[in-house]
């Protein structure tokens, strides 16, 4: 019943954003056409870490950075 609940309101908080992107763009077929890509997986979301900060030094070897994240959550 949560499950259901949770997947409904999940659904309404995606309506919601893309509505209001649209509603705040300028240019609303481009950005109807951009959320229909990003909802089939045409269009990348490119949202890639290019540094962190780990064990006070700040790195940006994508396998250290990559070592980061698992440990973080092998260990939680």
């Amino acid at each position: 019943m949560y499950c259901k609940m949770l997947s409904k309101d999940i659904k309404e908080a995606k309506k919601c954003h893309f509505n209001r992107l649209i509603e705040n763009s300028d240019n609303k077929m481009k950005t109807i056409w951009d959320i229909a890509k990003l909802l089939t997986g045409k269009k990348k979301n490119y949202n890639d870490i290019q540094q962190i900060n780990t064990d006070g030094t700040l790195t940006s070897n994508s396998q250290i950075i990559s070592n980061s994240f698992n440990n973080y959550f092998f260990y939680q």
